[in-house]
């Protein structure tokens, strides 16, 4: 076996290993490129690889937040001495717990001493690894020091025959008693959106907005609105994944009041009636699960967190 660091002419076989390693968790070739070859953050030597017989049997991507994803946050700051692990791609504990090793050597050597097994972004790669599908990665992580901090779970529902539940129909009609609707995104909204998306928890996701606007996808936009103000946010075909719903936000000071649940019906409601089958979103904390239940989600995924602080010394 021998490990070596990754060269570009490594990215097709590592894309594929990728695909091999992660079956539920599958991209495309333009997604991996634009997403971890063209990513602000991509360092070759992060990215440490197995290989017998000229053929690659695992890798790790060992990842540093240097530059910011988004112009509208400041993740470099927040980041801090984290360093991000995705998940390693292997089948064989032996040449996983070799890889780490590796990956932990590079964030030592780039200042980072708080280890997350996760993924940069907002989980287009995996946040998480759920013990079910990825065994074998999972007792990698707990054999090289690894613990579980937390969960993260993935929700889906059908849409057959979809409509929203009497208690959520009683909140959709006090509501607009109140001004407050729910609807498709239009472009006279737009200010507003980005108003209350700069002004709360989704300021980081404000390209997606732009990305819905720039690729005339504005009507897979669902908004929360009164007369003056815009109060929630989501959307659907999360990059590409046409199935695939979020972000999701409600403004702070409107939480309890159901908006988020008539927002996200309306959501639903729509992609009913576009012929949709079924909607997931990949990754909420357990608090949330309770909220996203009322709209009739399902967990089908459980995922466990991993993180370790190292005891080396950083240079």
């Amino acid at each position: 076996m021998i490990y070596r660091i990754f060269q570009e002419k490594d990215w097709k076989a590592l894309h594929k290993l990728y695909n091999r390693i992660f079956t539920a968790d599958r991209v495309t070739e333009n997604f991996f490129l634009e997403h971890l070859i063209l990513s602000p953050n991509f360092d070759p030597d992060g990215i440490i690889l197995a290989e017998e017989n000229g053929q690659l049997t695992g890798a790790v991507i060992a990842q540093v937040v240097s530059r910011n994803l988004s112009p509208w946050t400041d993740q470099v700051s927040v980041a801090g001495t984290t360093g991000y692990l995705m998940p390693p791609l292997i089948s064989d504990p032996d040449t996983g717990k070799h890889l780490i090793a590796e990956a932990e050597k590079y964030f030592l050597a780039q200042s980072r001493t708080n280890i997350r097994g996760s993924a940069i972004g907002p989980t287009l790669f995996p946040d998480s690894v759920d013990s079910s599908n990825y065994p074998v990665i999972c007792q990698v992580f707990e054999e090289s020091g690894y613990q579980i901090s937390g969960h993260y779970f993935s929700m889906g529902r059908s849409l057959l025959n979809y409509q929203p539940d009497e208690k959520i129909m009683e909140k959709i009609q006090i509501l607009r008693k109140k001004g407050i609707v729910a609807k498709v995104c239009e472009s006279e909204d737009v200010p507003a959106v980005r108003r209350f998306m700069q002004n709360g928890d989704l300021i980081g996701r404000i390209q997606n907005l732009s990305q819905k606007i720039s690729r005339n996808e504005l009507d897979q936009v669902v908004i929360i609105r009164n007369e003056d103000r815009v109060l929630g946010y989501c959307q659907y075909n999360y990059y590409g994944e046409q199935e695939r719903v979020g972000p999701f936000g409600v403004a702070k000071e409107m939480r309890g009041q159901g908006i988020g649940q008539v927002m996200v019906a309306k959501l639903l409601e729509v992609m009913s009636l576009r012929s949709f089958l079924y909607v997931w979103f990949a990754s909420c904390s357990e608090t949330n699960t309770n909220f996203y239940r009322k709209n009739g989600f399902e967990i089908f995924r459980t995922k466990n967190v991993y993180v370790k602080t190292l005891k080396g010394i950083a240079r």
